[in-house]
């Protein structure tokens, strides 16, 4: 991975980390009232919830996917690179709005329940969605110099195999996040 492609995302990321923060600044309570995150009776309610992982992984399953054949998909335009930006930038809004949503809530206790309901799967999607967008990045900008044989576009088998390693990668992390991760988030807010 090029150290100048991970500045590219880092400072998408955090760019769109400070506009996350800045939307639910701007809009303060009238945002926060009106989603419903990070209230006492949302938490009294998944205390004692009896959560059924099968569900939970069939939509998780669901929205991954979506995410993954999209980000794929969009490597194989000239317009992969800007959107691998753009989708960093979008992560790091979605990570401020929810952090600074649980911070006006809870304080240090949103904090922490935003880091355990990432916990265990964050250790596999994170790697593998920085080396995922990399080489999507990188695909979209060497897109123009598009290889031609017997007339015929030339299959990159690498970016075929690319895809099928994200998607195990992300199975696993699937699975962690919906059979592991809400026994896990159960547990830690009956102690708070």
């Amino acid at each position: 991975m090029k150290k100048k492609n991970l500045g590219y995302f880092l400072i998408a990321f955090l760019t769109g980390i400070f506009l996350g923060v800045m939307f639910v600044n701007l809009l303060g309570n009238t945002y926060i009232e009106k989603t419903g995150l990070f209230s006492d009776y949302f938490f009294g309610q998944y205390q004692n919830l009896t959560v059924n992982c099968d569900q939970v992984f069939f939509f998780v399953l669901k929205k991954r996917l979506k995410s993954i054949l999209m980000i794929w998909l969009m490597g194989m335009t000239s317009a992969g690179a800007v959107f691998t930006l753009l989708y960093s930038g979008y992560l790091g809004c979605m990570v401020g709005i929810v952090v600074m949503t649980a911070i006006l809530r809870m304080g240090w206790q949103g904090i922490l329940i935003v880091v355990v309901s990432l916990i265990p799967q964050i250790f596999i999607y994170a790697p593998i969605m920085v080396f995922f967008l990399n080489e999507v990045y990188e695909k979209g900008v060497k897109r123009k110099n598009t290889h031609w044989v017997r007339g015929k576009r030339e299959i990159d088998w690498r970016y075929g195999v690319l895809l099928f390693a994200v998607l195990l990668f992300f199975f696993l992390g699937m699975v962690l996040e919906s059979y592991v991760n809400p026994t896990v988030l159960q547990y830690v807010l009956k102690k708070i």
